[in-house]
């Protein structure tokens, strides 16, 4: 009992207050546009080329995992649903 309890902390801890995450999503969005050569409208159409999804798989991954932003809100912003936000982040290879 008390692990899952320490485990929650830790989730909570990770938690962004809502205010912030819209300057969290915009900058990891932002940088793998950049870093990747992406179109924007390519990511948020839902298109189902190679590299749109593999920055949208990053994004989510970063965003969720990285930060604790929710899936729905992140599905929200790069145009898929959260039942595929949350199959990118277990597919995850690390």
């Amino acid at each position: 009992m008390e692990k899952i309890l320490e485990e929650a902390d830790d989730l909570v801890k990770k938690q962004v207050p809502e205010n912030s995450q819209q300057k969290i999503i915009v900058r990891i969005m932002q940088g793998i546009y950049d870093k990747r050569e992406v179109n924007i409208k390519e990511i948020v159409s839902g298109s189902r080329r190679r590299f749109a999804s593999d920055a949208r798989r990053i994004i989510a991954c970063r965003l969720v995992k990285d930060h604790g932003i929710p899936l729905s809100e992140v599905a929200r912003h790069i145009g898929v649903s959260p039942s595929a936000v949350s199959k990118m982040i277990g597919s995850e290879v690390n």
